[in-house]
């Protein structure tokens, strides 16, 4: 029952965002137990899909979102620096919004 919701109008649609969700709470959960994490896209890339699916036998009718690596890291590295700056501009016409973000 919860499948035919699922995969229901217009729910369908969504399922890049489901699955990515899922994905983050796997990279979030890992990283609580210390283990390294590497989240690899693969949709909708067909040369990263064609040989992942050959790799792991995966049929045509199921279509893998990414691959997540997950172990014990080598060494541990400091995180990157990251600045993100939002600008708002807005009249009654339109509204421009404008992001950076800086590695």
């Amino acid at each position: 029952m919860l499948l035919n919701y699922a995969f229901s109008e217009p729910s369908r649609d969504y399922w890049i965002q489901d699955c990515s969700a899922a994905t983050e709470n796997i990279l979030i959960a890992a990283m609580g137990l210390g283990l390294g994490t590497l989240w690899i896209g693969l949709y909708p890339i067909p040369s990263k899909l064609k040989p992942v699916r050959k790799a792991l036998d995966i049929p045509e009718y199921v279509i893998p979102l990414n691959v997540i690596y997950i172990g014990y890291a080598d060494e541990r590295k400091k995180p990157r620096k990251k600045t993100l700056s939002i600008n708002i501009h807005y009249s009654p016409t339109n509204i421009i919004l404008q992001i950076r973000l800086r590695i």
